[in-house]
């Protein structure tokens, strides 16, 4: 008896704390070396009709050895071409949570040309391949 539950409770310790990873993709890499990359796991329209996704901001430790890390929960408003930040997660560079910015910020205009219409493209673009395959496995 004393067997089955040390199994059961080394199962449980095994399997119960399972963690998924993220699915990070490319999104671009800024003129300063910053590279933004979102999780395709997460992309998906919300309950309001947005386009909801995680990005990372990876600012680079080339020009700033102490750089910190970012995770932003956002969401796009692909109608009217705005964007607003949820969450914001700052890491030190060793990973540890250092700040966290809850609320949603005003709604940002895409502005023609910048980094955040080609990151926003992309995650469009990517959003709508994910749909199809999603369409074609039914």
């Amino acid at each position: 008896m004393k067997k089955i539950v040390l199994l059961c409770l080394l199962l449980l310790i095994t399997f119960g704390n399972t963690v998924t990873a993220a699915n990070w993709q490319y999104g671009i890499t800024t003129d300063n070396g910053t590279h933004i990359s979102f999780d395709g796991d997460t992309v998906n329209i919300n309950q309001n009709g947005y386009l909801d996704v995680w990005v990372k901001c990876a600012f680079s430790k080339a020009k700033n050895p102490n750089s910190k890390n970012q995770i932003i929960h956002q969401e796009y408003d692909i109608v009217v071409r705005k964007f607003r930040l949820l969450n914001i997660y700052t890491y030190d560079k060793n990973g540890n949570q250092i700040s966290k910015n809850t609320g949603a910020t005003k709604w940002i205009e895409i502005v023609p040309g910048s980094y955040s219409e080609t990151l926003y493209k992309t995650i469009s673009r990517y959003y709508i391949d994910k749909i199809k395959n999603e369409a074609q496995t039914l």
